[in-house]
């Protein structure tokens, strides 16, 4: 990382963590961290290019992450509202929400892991043998699988952080 500023390598390595629990490349870690600092700091949007000179990443680099966090819903982008004039408009780039929108993307990309694991050991079970252990074995995981689903659809709503 070339200029990330104020942001260590203890909190880069954080965020390298929450974007492994939102099932994102640790390549987005210092983008997610500046992301968030400059919401914390001053509330503005960055562009890709204020982006890539904070991060050290190309633009090229930086272009690819902002579409991996963008596809995951965890960052927006708009048109900068203050560039006037012909031409094509900056494109701003900001985090969606806060930690707990976060928290809640992660429990949800979890979910999906666990009905699509739920789905392919039914599968398994429709058509493998009648054989005694493992019979058991995938009928013992299917039923875990279930709770985990059932575990985390009751999970309450995080409030927005204030």
């Amino acid at each position: 990382m070339n200029d990330i500023g104020s942001i260590s390598n203890d909190v880069v390595r954080l965020f390298e963590r929450l974007a492994g629990w939102l099932g994102l490349g640790a390549n987005t870690a210092p983008t997610l961290a500046v992301l968030f600092f400059e919401k914390y700091r001053t509330g503005r949007m960055l562009s890709s290019e204020e982006l890539s000179r904070r991060t050290g990443y190309s633009r090229a680099g930086t272009g690819m992450v902002l579409a991996e966090l963008l596809d995951a819903g965890v960052v927006y982008r708009q048109k900068d509202p203050d560039q006037t004039g012909r031409g094509r408009k900056r494109i701003l780039y900001a985090v969606n929400g806060d930690f707990a929108t976060l928290f809640v993307l992660g429990i949800k990309r979890m979910t999906e892991s666990l009905r699509s694991m739920r789905d392919q050991i039914t599968e398994l079970l429709n058509s493998s043998p009648n054989e005694g252990g493992l019979l058991r074995m995938l009928r013992d995981l299917h039923r875990r699988v279930c709770e985990g689903i059932e575990c985390l659809e009751r999970l309450p709503k995080l409030p927005p952080d204030n």
